[in-house]
């Protein structure tokens, strides 16, 4: 049975969408920026007029972490597909900032996204874990480090990682699948 640790923002939550939007609409009507633009994890140096981002999280939080999108709308299928063979536990942890839960909650009820259990820590690997998907650098070399395989979901703000990386969450059912498999 494999322990999967899953991040939700840049994995299965596009943020980056509605954080340019806002940007676009609030900060800088002639802003180019495209969420394919942003090559760095940090928001700063794509969105210079941002000066806090624990301010504009707080400011935007229901529009940021409530309205936004699924990367893939099924993806929460595929977690079903990993839950049902009953051989997975699904974990996501993820960043959010203090009084912003919530939102995550809902969004993940909302768009059907079913899960063993959620933490809101800046450490990923604070529960153990076997596999790990996120999309920050950071997060990925501090789980390899501590043990975990670590894949990455590609974003263009994370071309720095060496490691194992997919495109689609449907290519990480394979990766679980030979985990358990050669386990």
């Amino acid at each position: 049975m494999a322990k999967i640790i899953l991040d939700i923002d840049g994995v299965f939550r596009n943020i980056h969408t509605q954080i340019c939007n806002i940007y676009k609409r609030d900060y800088d009507i002639n802003s180019d920026i495209t969420p394919n633009k942003i090559n760095q994890y940090s928001l700063q140096p794509s969105f210079p007029l941002i000066t806090d981002v624990d301010e504009f999280f707080k400011k935007y939080g229901k529009e940021i972490f409530y309205n936004s999108k699924p990367y893939n709308r099924y993806d929460c299928v595929n977690l079903i597909r990993l839950q049902r063979k009953g051989v997975n536990t699904i974990h996501f942890v993820t960043d959010q900032k203090p009084g912003l839960e919530n939102l995550t909650l809902m969004w993940l009820q909302e768009n059907s996204f079913f899960y063993d259990s959620i933490t809101f820590d800046k450490d990923k690997t604070i529960n153990g874990g076997d596999i790990i998907l996120d999309d920050y650098t950071n997060n990925l070399l501090n789980a390899q480090n501590k043990g975990l395989v670590a894949i990455c979901m590609d974003r263009p703000w994370n071309k720095d990682w060496p490691g194992a990386r997919i495109k689609r969450f449907d290519e990480f059912l394979d990766i679980v699948y030979n985990y358990n498999k050669y386990k």
